[in-house]
């Protein structure tokens, strides 16, 4: 999962970007049943902003459309650890 590969001639859909949102992007993706994805990072995977972020989730957001779009973003990052296999050491405290 986690190695380079050869460039296939064309995919169904192309992520540029290897952080949270692009391997977020493509892990739905393939949930969906659309698995032809290529996620094209320029370093490695977590090299950019999401590997130095302070990997803190939060809905402290001042619109209530904002609110509720993090709200979800939480609730799917809660069971996400489980789904992986994968300890992402994600912990919900008050």
């Amino acid at each position: 999962m986690w190695q380079n590969h050869d460039l296939k001639k064309n995919y169904d859909v192309v992520i540029i970007g290897g952080g949270a949102h692009g391997l977020a992007t493509a892990y739905y993706l393939s949930k969906l049943g659309i698995n032809n994805v290529a996620v094209l990072e320029q370093k490695f995977i977590g090299y950019g902003g999401s590997g130095r972020n302070t990997a803190l989730l939060r809905s402290n957001y001042r619109t209530e459309e904002g609110i509720k779009f993090y709200d979800q973003s939480i609730k799917l990052y809660e069971d996400l650890s489980g789904e992986l296999d994968f300890n992402l050491m994600f912990s919900n405290w008050p």
